[in-house]
């Protein structure tokens, strides 16, 4: 069991150099919205449909869905977050997980 969800706030648009700066801290911002000793246990970057993202997993201590999955992409102004929750690694790298993570496509 778990949750699947996409979000995109408008943030002020990033170089080259920012975007690095800019997927660490959109990450920690990730964990540390859940509360409590949450942790990154990887991170790593991607390239989807030539966009440069970012994928992480964590732990998130106390709570029901304890494990996230997610994608953060910056394009232009916007900030696409791709995030799977669930109780288990198992479920976030489930095929269901895997299809939504796939589905997922900036359009230009």
């Amino acid at each position: 069991m778990g949750v699947k969800f996409v979000d995109f706030p408008v943030l002020p648009a990033a170089d080259d150099k920012e975007l690095k700066r800019r997927y660490d801290g959109s990450q920690d911002f990730e964990l540390a919205s859940y509360g409590g000793s949450s942790k990154i246990t990887s991170a790593k970057d991607i390239i989807i449909d030539n966009i440069l993202g970012r994928e992480f997993e964590g732990e998130l201590e106390g709570k029901k869905s304890n494990v996230i999955r997610a994608r953060l992409f910056l394009v232009g102004s916007r900030q696409y977050t791709v995030t799977v929750l669930g109780r288990s690694r198992d479920f976030i790298h489930s095929k269901r997980a895997d299809k939504f993570f796939e589905s997922f496509k900036i359009m230009k």
